[in-house]
């Protein structure tokens, strides 16, 4: 069973890892594209119809898929002022109260972002734009990237409990 468990939370963290590679690669498209389009319009006098919106869809995508790796890094903004003076174990359970909240938050995401993004595909919604882009592409980056940010909670509520395991074995052993 441990053994299962653990090979889940390897996949978990797996799952952030690769949605911030996807990530990383969407930034460095947005950056050549956003390169492209500062030479097109401002030396050529050619600007494109579709830089501005494939650049917004790309920096939703960028944000949404690449936080569950930010969280696996601990990288997440966070205000530690009243945190940081309380003990190691009212630490780990705060982080373990605030960390199943946030899978709350994320699961109603998780289910508005999937009947958005279902509800754009179904009815063919498109952008009003030139390039009439398909909307359920940019509306289906919100809940992938929340469940990822989901799984992403259960392993380290999962690290939490360990920890706080580990802190009773060495209290113990006192």
């Amino acid at each position: 069973m441990k053994d299962k468990m653990s090979q889940a939370m390897t996949i978990f963290t797996g799952f952030s890892r690769y949605a911030n590679i996807i990530s990383e690669i969407g930034t460095v498209a947005l950056m050549i594209m956003i390169f492209r389009e500062v030479i097109w319009r401002y030396l050529l006098n050619r600007p494109s119809v579709f830089s501005v919106e494939i650049s917004e869809y790309i920096m939703i995508f960028i944000t949404f898929m690449c936080a569950g790796w930010v969280l696996h890094k601990n990288a997440h903004v966070s205000m530690t002022v009243l945190t940081d003076r309380l003990p190691e174990r009212t630490k780990i359970r705060l982080d373990i109260v605030t960390s199943l909240i946030t899978m709350g938050v994320c699961s109603v995401i998780i289910w508005k972002g999937f009947i958005g993004a279902v509800t754009a595909f179904l009815g063919h919604y498109r952008s009003a734009s030139l390039i009439e882009f398909p909307l359920w592409i940019s509306y289906s980056f919100i809940p992938l990237g929340m469940a990822i940010l989901f799984l992403q909670y259960i392993v380290r509520i999962r690290e939490n409990i360990l920890r706080l395991k580990d802190l009773s074995k060495v209290q113990k052993g006192r």
